[in-house]
């Protein structure tokens, strides 16, 4: 018998010499597969001082001695998480890396309930059984060329008791009698640059080739490949949801607008802050679709950045926002604003917001703020929004907007735009959100009667954040379930 602690602590120590970052963990989490147990349960019985027999002791050495060599911590295991899923994986197959799975909330987002997803490229299946399993309305089909890789993603479709439709074809060519059916493809393609070797030898020596290489110098080669067939399985309007490596943040957009069938492009950052996902909206149609039934709209979920700008006569600026599902559309006016990104700062999104909704350009610390917070949830033709909103305020000279940076979905659904006063806001029948806009911006924006205009910029100070009413602000009634 060995004690479990002194046997750890080796195999920790032999890790790290062997150039392993998460050398403690993956010590613990090799002698939890030999124990058949979880990693909590190691580090009970490590504090406890259990000790481990010679059977399990010859066992775990010798896949810490594999793990030295860097053959893959899941290929010891056979086992890699993803999400809420754990799959299993093994030679020849690629292993999820928990940056992918920002394509699984992508892809949720924009799919309406009932819609078809497809994973080109799927591997293990992580993709494709990670989206059925968050959302069962979806039929989720999944493509992969290698049959070795196509072998484990049947077997963790079968494990995991999901039905995935699964089809073992080049994803160039894939699912011709399905054209035009898909709300959304997604993708985690190879492209790696043709020459450029990755670092890790994890991924360079374990990894399928097939599952990493691009095809070309800029290894967008297969990217666009499949990002063409995608334009061809997509519905018009339809998303594609690609991910691509760190240099590719720019280029793949761009080329995908030359010539791929996409109407617009944009790239986002993972949660490091690295170019990581494309998203691209296939030419034609509209999203705005009038489901059956509220209840069965699919719910996002974000935190946002509301923005009081203010002139100097103390008005504010608002947008006509309209619901382009309904007919005749609904409209209200609401303030400039969006969505906070991934490791974006709220006055980095406030001035980000700004500019690509007017046109004003202003530095992070012009604004004011916050002045408030609330909870909000949104119900429209299409979709339930439940969001937290924060509010800031900037003072600017009166100007005309220039939203020229706004998304196509923008540029359909926002009508116009006008400058309103706080007499103006108290007195309209016209919808206008938030409903306690004329107290927050009276409180910051009265003219001061002798000078004839409202005070500075720099006399423009917040109280304390208010905490507004957690409300529904919503065009169709919401089914209970959202609330």
């Amino acid at each position: 018998m060995t004690a479990l602690r002194a046997t750890l602590r080796r195999a920790a120590a032999r890790l790290a010499d062997a150039g392993i970052e998460s050398a403690d963990r993956d010590a613990a989490l090799l002698l939890a597969h030999v124990l058949g147990c979880e990693l909590g349960e190691v580090r009970r019985r490590e504090v406890l001082g259990h000790e481990l027999s010679d059977e399990d002791m010859a066992r775990f050495e010798a896949l810490v001695d594999e793990r030295a060599r860097r053959v893959p911590l899941q290929h010891l295991t056979g086992r890699a998480p993803f999400r809420s899923l754990e799959l299993r994986v093994g030679p020849g197959v690629f292993v999820p890396r928990p940056e992918t799975e920002m394509l699984v909330d992508a892809a949720l987002e924009a799919a309406p309930h009932g819609g078809r997803i497809v994973d080109l490229c799927t591997g293990s299946g992580a993709i494709a059984l990670a989206i059925k399993a968050e959302r069962p309305d979806l039929e989720v089909y999944a493509v992969e060329l290698s049959e070795e890789a196509a072998a484990w993603a049947a077997l963790n479709c079968k494990q995991i008791g999901l039905t995935v439709n699964l089809s073992v074809e080049d994803a160039r060519q894939a699912l011709p009698e399905l054209e035009g059916s898909f709300d959304v493809v997604v993708s985690n393609p190879p492209y790696v640059p043709t020459g450029m070797v990755p670092i890790d030898p994890e991924v360079a020596e374990h990894d399928p080739e097939i599952a990493l290489y691009g095809g070309s110098e800029d290894g967008l080669r297969f990217p666009l490949e499949i990002a063409e067939r995608a334009a061809h399985l997509l519905k018009p309007g339809g998303l594609l949801v690609m991910e691509h490596a760190d240099a590719q943040g720019e280029s793949l957009p761009e080329a995908l607008l030359d010539r791929r069938g996409f109407e617009w492009a944009r790239d986002e950052a993972d949660l490091a802050g690295k170019p990581r996902m494309t998203l691209a909206r296939r030419e034609g149609g509209s999203r705005f679709e009038v489901p059956t039934s509220p209840a069965e709209r699919p719910v996002r979920r974000r935190a946002t950045v509301r923005l009081l700008v203010l002139d100097h006569a103390g008005d504010v600026l608002l947008y006509e926002d309209s619901d382009q599902g309904l007919t005749p559309p609904a409209t209200w006016w609401s303030t400039p604003g969006g969505g906070i990104d991934p490791g974006e700062s709220e006055r980095d999104a406030a001035v980000r917001e700004l500019f690509e909704e007017t046109g004003l350009q202003v530095e992070a610390d012009a604004f004011v703020g916050p002045i408030a917070r609330r909870r909000v949830v949104h119900g429209y033709s299409d979709s339930v929004v439940r969001q937290d909103d924060v509010f800031y305020a900037v003072r600017t000279t009166r100007f005309e907007p220039d939203p020229g940076a706004l998304t196509p979905e923008e540029q359909v659904t926002m009508q116009r735009w006008r400058w309103w006063s706080v007499r103006d806001l108290e007195t309209t029948s016209e919808r206008v959100w938030p409903r306690e806009l004329a107290a927050l911006v009276s409180a910051r924006a009265t003219p001061d009667a002798t000078a004839g205009s409202a005070t500075s910029v720099d006399e423009l100070q917040p109280d304390d954040t208010v905490a507004l009413d957690d409300v529904e602000e919503s065009t169709v009634p919401l089914a209970l379930g959202h609330r």
